[in-house]
């Protein structure tokens, strides 16, 4: 757990460092009145499914290559959204949603996948056109994640609180966020033991939606998720195009 706590230490000075620049680059009064509030809603999305959600996720590069033919039918009811992630080293930009920019994308959430510790980020993200923030539990005080949420709310964007173990879990239930993710691999090398994932999962109130990333999926650790009543998992897409044959039974094409 020290080498874990080691490491969030180092990439949020990491990330301190290249958020200075970054704001140099695109300061806030930059880009304010370019932001609008979100208008799509991942909560609900995935609320609206009786069943196990999938939300697809590639990095920055990956997602740049992506067109609309690379994902799921459209009118898929378990497919919520994607999530796109990023190093601490590399911005986003509205670019990188280019995947996503057909008008009926917009019923999807687009899901930013990084390390959260500035208020900044949250107006950038925005910017970008993301409709959801990540927020890691470890990387922030409980006043600087009351902030966060705050402001992405200010924005109608949805918030994902991210938790590595049930002190973590324990502080998330007790805020207003009302989707919490537990992950088999995170975004930064982190871990928990899938079996640990589904006892921890009935700590989650009902009214809060689970949700978690497998790092080498199956149809086993799918009906792990389901028999757990996790809400929604998050494949990589080269995970789900590999696999897409062997999970018929949970997202039919």
């Amino acid at each position: 757990m020290s080498d874990q706590k080691d490491k969030l230490t180092q990439l949020i000075e990491a990330k301190s460092e290249a958020l200075s620049h970054r704001k140099s680059d695109s300061p806030l009064e930059k880009i304010f009145h370019q932001i609008q509030p979100a208008k799509t809603d991942l909560y609900q999305k995935i609320l609206s499914y009786n069943g196990l959600s999938l939300i697809l996720e590639a990095d920055r590069l990956v997602m740049g290559d992506c067109r609309t033919k690379d994902f799921p039918p459209l009118e898929a009811p378990w497919f919520a959204g994607i999530s796109v992630q990023y190093g601490v080293n590399f911005p986003a930009s509205p670019e990188d949603l280019n995947a996503a920019s057909p008008e009926s994308w917009r019923q999807h959430g687009k899901i930013i996948s990084d390390l959260i510790i500035e208020p900044y980020e949250i107006y950038h993200a925005r910017y970008c056109g993301f409709d959801c923030i990540t927020i890691y539990m470890g990387s922030v005080t409980d006043s600087e994640l009351l902030t966060l949420f705050l402001l992405g709310r200010q924005f109608s964007m949805s918030t994902i609180l991210v938790t590595g173990s049930e002190k973590e879990l324990d502080s998330a239930n007790s805020t207003p966020a009302r989707m919490i993710a537990m992950h088999e691999r995170d975004s930064f090398g982190n871990c928990l033991d899938l079996e640990e994932i589904c006892e921890l999962a009935e700590a989650v109130p009902e009214q809060t939606l689970l949700l978690t990333r497998l790092a080498s999926p199956s149809p086993e650790k799918l009906d792990m998720l389901k028999e757990a009543e996790i809400n929604a998992v998050i494949l990589s897409l080269e995970d789900f195009h590999m696999n897409q044959k062997k999970f018929q039974e949970f997202f039919p094409l």
